[in-house]
């Protein structure tokens, strides 16, 4: 039986047309530049621990990564404490605060998911 490689056919077009540049300015120092897709207009995130079984929900600005970029850049999950600079289409820029971040698996694990980074933003 084949294993189906969901990278090539799930995501990398979806980050090649909704994915923005961007820069990992981490707080161990380390920085790297990565595709992230914006979405700091606002995800459904659960909230509450235990309590979250019941639907406690909040709308909070998010950005997603792929986990293979991170990988390639030896970056782990847990390091992701400090800021990412989004660069958007019209050379402008926005600094959010990596607030918490929560690994999303594809079929064949974490390392070929998606980390979404949950976000506050930054006074600038």
């Amino acid at each position: 039986m084949m294993e189906l490689n969901y990278a090539p056919l799930l995501y990398d077009p979806i980050y090649s047309l909704l994915g923005y540049p961007a820069r990992l300015e981490l707080e161990n120092g380390t920085e790297a530049d990565v595709i992230a897709i914006d979405d700091t207009s606002g995800v459904s995130v659960p909230e509450g621990g235990r309590i979250s079984n019941f639907g406690l929900e909040s709308i909070k600005p998010c950005a997603s990564i792929r986990a293979r970029e991170l990988t390639a850049n030896q970056i782990a999950p847990a390091d992701l404490i400090g800021n990412i600079v989004l660069h958007y289409q019209l050379a402008d820029e926005k600094t959010w605060r990596i607030e918490s971040s929560r690994v999303m698996p594809s079929p064949q694990g974490e390392l070929a998911g998606e980390v979404v980074l949950i976000l506050t933003q930054t006074a600038e």
